[in-house]
């Protein structure tokens, strides 16, 4: 059902290990050149809240056609953060990563930002 919260976190995390920086997925996304914008209205909502909704609504999904589904970086970031919460169940693991983003503290970066 598109990108969510759960996506946004995960892209931060895999773009830190594996790209060297830290970026993740915008709400709204320009692409080629500003011809095309990627719009996410999920952003906001947390992956389980919309697996609880489409088993609600009994809705028919389709099987993952990727061939690396649940062996790539993201399920394994998946898996990583998951066994973060398990290892610290009195925070909400995910709501505090996402949040961060909303807090970057610059002074305490190495490096000018700009």
């Amino acid at each position: 059902m598109a990108h969510h919260r759960d996506d946004v976190i995960e892209t931060l995390i895999i773009n830190m290990l594996f790209s060297r920086e830290i970026s993740t997925q915008n709400p709204c996304q320009e692409i080629f050149g500003k011809k095309f914008y990627i719009i996410r209205p999920f952003y906001l909502v947390p992956e389980k809240l919309l697996i609880a909704f489409n088993k609600e609504k009994q809705w028919i999904t389709s099987k993952p056609l990727c061939k690396q589904d649940g062996l790539s970086k993201r399920q394994y970031i998946k898996d990583v953060i998951d066994k973060w919460q398990s290892d610290h169940p009195s925070i909400d693991v995910k709501a505090n990563l996402f949040a961060s983003l909303k807090a970057v503290k610059q002074s305490f970066l190495p490096f000018e930002t700009i």
